[in-house]
């Protein structure tokens, strides 16, 4: 109390030393997150992982992963960062940065003639982006229209199981816009592992 009280207004003090150790790791990654985040493209990277059929061991598609360019600056990778990044409302940010990076990568694949570029894209998303009030004042469809008037038949976009209650009834409006694009959605961490809901089926959740 005294030493809260030493230090001026609206200042905390704590007895347990460890607490306040912590509470400051804290405090620092999170301005360290606010700063790399304002340009991903500077402290983050794309990184592509393949999806493997269990049966044939074919390739049949890619999720993108994203990782730090400076790994040795951080606790762990981006993901386990992503409650915090959330929080700090900085999520729908990163998440865009990685949609418009996998279309610049697949453009560059299509230009070298890779097969790479015939191959489905999983990216996975936070449950910030059912919103229709992210950061720029854009939904997600809007945001995809706005990148490229090609089509989406590519594209899986995947979504925490547990984003989908706080507004279900506006989660189904803007999966059927995205039905539109061409875009397939996955529910992840419903019960064991992904899900798709076969409700969704108008979503194209599933695809062949």
């Amino acid at each position: 109390m005294y030493s809260a009280r030493h230090q001026g207004p609206g200042r905390l003090a704590f007895v347990d030393h460890h607490l306040t150790s912590q509470l400051e790791a804290n405090y620092r990654l999170e301005n360290q997150l606010r700063e790399a985040l304002l340009l991903p493209e500077q402290h983050v990277t794309l990184r592509f992982q393949p999806e493997l059929d269990m049966a044939s061991g074919k390739c049949t598609g890619l999720e993108a992963v994203l990782a730090w360019r400076d790994p040795q600056r951080w606790p762990g990778p981006p993901m386990e960062q992503m409650d915090t990044i959330t929080r700090l409302g900085l999520g729908t940010r990163l998440k865009r940065w990685a949609i418009q990076a996998t279309l610049d990568r697949r453009s560059a694949w299509r230009q070298a003639g890779s097969a790479l570029a015939d191959l489905p894209v999983t990216i996975p998303l936070c449950g910030s982006h059912l919103t229709n009030e992210p950061f720029d004042h854009r939904p997600l469809d809007q945001f995809l229209r706005d990148l490229t008037a090609e089509p989406f038949d590519w594209l899986m976009l995947k979504l925490p199981a547990r984003s989908l209650g706080e507004n279900l009834h506006a989660s189904l409006h803007l999966f059927k816009r995205l039905e539109r694009l061409g875009i397939g959605i996955v529910v992840d961490e419903m019960g064991q592992g992904p899900w798709n809901w076969p409700g969704w089926r108008a979503c194209r959740c599933a695809r062949p």
